[in-house]
């Protein structure tokens, strides 16, 4: 869909804003926001719908509101005291006025030079890794640019729900000053990936930064200061932080992307992204109740996608991975809480069977296998994911999860701060602090583990287990009444919450000493029978 107006137009598939038939960049928030006025031009719009269209509910200030509707007026040549395209109707909301004509059909664009054999598959994001620039002005320094250069392809290469070209083409770009844009349309890729090497004394730092080179946006950069010892145990380093926070960073624009399709018109790839977005939000519901309607849509989105592509694995690993959070959250009764995770685990095993290169669908699985209590096949199942894929954050997490609940409590911070290091944009990895908190009160820190509760009751709205983690860890810290006001924080979250719903809901745990405890524990903290 195209939507023309004035001397603009602005395309809802690829997600790009035109003025005077050139592409201009837009921040990806204005353009949201343009989009959805322009989607809903026959009314007004309130701030709280631009809230929860653009920002997904999530807290933002009116100046916040104020500077992105300033900004949407600045591109399309619009201003507050003119109001010619954009009307503000006090105290109500905003009103795009401008005719609008909307355009269905495919826009005709010039054949890419690379020529159509190198178009990568149309429905997965596709990825070019530029040679990083060695600005040392060392030339024995090229190998070590080159080689995260090559290290990067080759780990993105494993991650199987994107296109990544291959050394021999992006290499071509070796030395020369480039336009991305330019490189984005020989190689037929929508993303780049360019870095730098810059080196003093004995140190080294790697600037990269990933950008859309179709609209110019610059998704996500960060840069990484190392002491210059072990240059392979650097490579080795950096191409595993750079991959994982790729990973991360790429599923939230996609996820962006899909969250601007028509509904009548959607592939298997972007039902897919708009599930996993659902899974995302989930964690942030207002309570139980609402998180359950979001797992709900976030099935439905998983089984379209699918139904659509039989052959696409990810959607199923997917869905199971939401089915099992759905019994671990509580939101599933306890009646239909095995029925739920046979059901993931038939999911993950035909996931597997479709692509079984891929470290995810394992990862999945072994949880799965944990919940149903063979925890020695779970770690298993999770370390052949890792195997596959080192880079993986959400494996790290499965496989910390499994030690936590498991046999291994001991071992699972490491695994949970790997995850947070390789993708911290990942919402659903706010869920490592319940996970964290109940591995350290395992092993008797329980001052540590308050404090990852009490990070999980800030992060994750709507799932009680961290209040009752946290406090579980004030009563065996003898803070009674720290104890009881998180119980009661709790039973905010879940009103239903009693010991005998814990006792039949955690009996997927290893330790059933350390489940009596906990629940005595919560009793005499007050909550109820």
């Amino acid at each position: 869909m195209r939507y023309r107006f004035a001397e603009f137009e602005l395309d809802t598939e690829r997600l790009e804003f035109w003025a005077n038939g050139e592409v201009r960049a837009l921040e990806p928030q204005v353009f949201d926001v343009l989009l959805h006025l322009i989607g809903n031009a026959d009314r007004v719009v309130s701030r709280d719908e631009l809230i929860e269209a653009v920002w997904s509910g999530r807290i933002v200030s009116d100046a916040t509101i104020s500077a992105r509707i300033n900004a949407v007026r600045k591109a399309v040549g619009d201003s507050g005291a003119r109001q010619d395209l954009i009307k503000t109707v006090p105290r109500r909301g905003f009103r795009f006025v401008a005719p609008v004509e909307a355009v269905v059909e495919p826009r005709e664009e010039a054949p890419s030079p690379a020529g159509p054999a190198n178009a990568p598959p149309a429905d997965r994001p596709s990825i070019a890794v530029l040679p990083f620039d060695n600005m040392t002005g060392d030339p024995e320094q090229e190998f070590f640019s080159d080689g995260i250069s090559e290290d990067i392809i080759a780990a993105l290469s494993r991650f199987h729900w994107f296109f990544v070209i291959a050394r021999n083409s992006s290499f071509v770009f070796k030395g020369q000053s480039v336009d991305v844009r330019e490189v984005a349309r020989q190689l037929g890729v929508r993303y780049v990936l360019e870095g730098s090497l810059r080196k003093s004394a004995n140190r080294v730092r790697v600037t990269v930064q990933f950008i859309d080179a179709v609209t110019g946006n610059h998704i996500w950069a960060d840069r990484y200061d190392r002491e210059l010892e072990d240059v392979f145990a650097i490579q080795d380093d950096i191409t595993q932080r750079i991959c994982g926070a790729l990973e991360g960073a790429l599923s939230l624009e996609e996820q962006r992307r899909a969250r601007l399709h028509h509904p009548g018109n959607l592939d298997a790839w972007t039902a897919y992204h708009l599930g996993l977005k659902c899974v995302s939000e989930a964690g942030s519901a207002a309570n139980a109740v609402e998180s359950g309607r979001v797992f709900a849509d976030a099935r439905s989105h998983f089984e379209h996608a699918y139904a659509l592509d039989p052959n696409f694995a990810r959607p199923m690993s997917a869905q199971a991975l939401a089915l099992r959070r759905e019994v671990v959250q509580g939101v599933r009764s306890q009646a239909d809480a095995s029925a739920a995770i046979e059901q993931a685990i038939a999911l993950c095993s035909r996931a597997i069977a479709l692509d079984p290169q891929d470290g995810i669908h394992r990862a999945t699985y072994g949880t799965l296998l944990g919940v149903r209590g063979d925890w020695t096949a779970a770690l298993q199942s999770i370390d052949e994911g890792i195997e596959l894929n080192p880079n993986s954050a959400l494996a790290y997490f499965e496989r910390g999860l499994v030690k936590s609940f498991g046999y291994w409590p001991d071992l699972a911070i490491d695994d949970l701060e790997i995850a947070a290091r390789l993708s911290p944009l990942d919402a659903q990895l706010a869920l490592r602090y319940p996970v964290g908190s109940w591995a350290q009160l395992r092993t008797g820190e329980y001052e540590g583990a308050a404090t990852w509760g009490e990070k999980g009751v800030r992060e994750v709205r709507s799932l009680y287990w961290p209040a009752i983690d946290t406090a579980v860890a004030y009563f065996a810290m003898e803070r009674p009444q720290r104890a009881r006001e998180f119980v009661q924080e709790a039973i905010r979250r879940k009103p239903d919450l009693s010991i005998s719903f814990l006792h039949g809901n955690m009996t997927y745990l290893a330790d059933n000493d350390f489940k009596a405890w906990f629940l005595d524990c919560l009793h005499k903290a007050g909550m109820p029978e």
